[in-house]
């Protein structure tokens, strides 16, 4: 009797050491977590059509709920009172550490803020019982938030349903988005699937969706990518002709319709060919964050190529251009080339621009000076200060200045490394640097 008491006390002791154990955090619990933006009925246009309307008619999406935008996202304690988060998006993994917690004594309720500060951002609200309720904000944007909710333990995207799909809805898509408007445009998709898991990314002359991530069930599919920066919902429904069509927003401020049929073919122009010279020589004189006035006729860039970065800390294509370039000013450091960025920002001062300016150096380790160029995102103000080019086509866009602050070439937009076409940029860039260095 008594080795029994005893072997039960034991087992009691060790349960309860593990319940202790397991419970080490004094925050939100970590682990896997499910996010839902609940995107605002908000058109950019008044002739949009409603979501309601596209649900239902033939698409009929019934597999999610209507305007909710998902993500995933994980929460890492590196001790029990301190902890950061990785965002998902399919190969993507995004780590936010500039988090802020505290009980709230009006409410008793414990709340959060987690910051993107490169792109003036955040999501804050509050915690209680494993549900987190807040806000997606855009501080650059006037009235720019919208509604989000996340559950602990999920880890599904869309759903949990295994529709068996219909058809291998893999490989390249040309789209035509915007069918709904007076000005459709191509774009070309890159999908990848699995049984019922689905990713890739669409890819526009200016850029690309990033690191879109989703799922297919039966004859729909469902994809979604959210970064802080941007968020985008994509719903298709697979036709008897086996072509698609959809439903695109893009955070609260847009939404349209599209169609999709298998191509081959690269649909897309060459980002080389774009943008054209005026026969002005380039030049500029800007300010970094630190308020000194960088010239291209100083000193440090003497006798060096070149290589100038159009940005904004805004800009998602531009933060995986700038993690490359990151890349390259360490291999060619001890080359005769310099990498120099000059940013258009969304900011309402120069102050604000310039904080997020260090802050966006900072996040990435990037060595090279970027500089404020001014303070606007429209391409058509933008052009006003690079006279040396017809256009200002997309952000961001790469000069390659010989040793002579000649333009040797301009690459309109960019296409990361969620895209087929990243490896192809890569291989552009080097061959253009060792030309240039040579």
């Amino acid at each position: 009797m008594f080795k029994y008491l005893f072997v039960g006390a034991l087992l009691l002791i060790i349960f309860s050491a593990c319940i202790e154990a397991g419970n080490t955090f004094t925050k939100m619990p970590p682990g896997p977590w499910r996010g839902v933006l609940k995107l605002d009925k908000v058109n950019s246009r008044a002739d949009a059509p409603s979501e309601e309307d596209i649900l239902a008619g033939k698409l009929d999406f019934e597999a999610v709920n209507p305007g909710e935008l998902p993500f995933n996202f994980e929460v890492v304690y590196t001790d029990k009172d301190n902890f950061h988060i990785l965002l998902k998006n399919a190969d993507e993994v995004f780590k936010i550490t500039d988090i802020t917690w505290g009980l709230d004594r009006r409410t008793a309720k414990d709340t959060f803020t987690f910051s993107f500060p490169y792109y003036n951002a955040a999501m804050r609200g509050i915690f209680e019982e494993n549900i987190i309720e807040g806000e997606w904000i855009l501080y650059d944007r006037e009235d720019y938030k919208i509604p989000f909710v996340a559950y602990h333990g999920k880890n599904f995207r869309f759903t949990e349903m295994k529709k068996k799909p219909a058809a291998d809805l893999g490989g390249m898509w040309k789209l035509t988005m915007g069918t709904d408007t007076e000005a459709p445009y191509e774009a070309l998709g890159e999908f990848n699937t699995n049984g019922n898991y689905v990713s890739g990314s669409i890819l526009e002359e200016t850029g690309d969706y990033r690191y879109l991530e989703g799922t297919v069930q039966g004859d729909k599919m469902y994809l979604s990518q959210f970064d802080g920066s941007t968020a985008y919902l994509l719903e298709a429904k697979l036709m008897e002709d086996g072509s698609l069509q959809g439903f695109f927003r893009s955070g609260k401020h847009f939404q349209t319709t599209w169609t999709a049929v298998r191509t081959n073919e690269d649909i897309l122009r060459n980002p080389s060919d774009i943008v054209k010279t005026t026969g002005v020589p380039f030049d500029f004189s800007f300010t970094d964050a630190k308020g000194q006035i960088i010239s291209l006729d100083d000193p440090e860039f003497a006798g060096k190529a070149k290589i100038i970065q159009i940005l904004g800390t805004w800009c998602h294509n531009c933060y995986d251009e700038t993690r490359f370039l990151v890349e390259q000013s360490e291999k060619y450091k001890n080359e005769d080339i310099a990498i120099i960025g000059l940013a258009f920002e969304r900011s309402k001062d120069t102050l604000s621009a310039m904080k997020r300016i260090a802050a966006y150096q900072d996040r990435l380790n990037v060595q090279y000076p970027i500089l404020l160029a001014a303070l606007t995102t429209k391409k058509e103000e933008a052009i006003k200060y690079l006279p040396a080019l017809d256009q200002v086509f997309a952000f961001p866009t790469t000069i390659f200045l010989d040793k002579n602050n000649k333009i040797y070439k301009v690459h309109a937009g960019f296409y990361g490394p969620a895209t087929s076409k990243y490896k192809y940029w890569v291989e552009e860039f080097e061959e253009t640097v060792q030309k240039l260095i040579e």
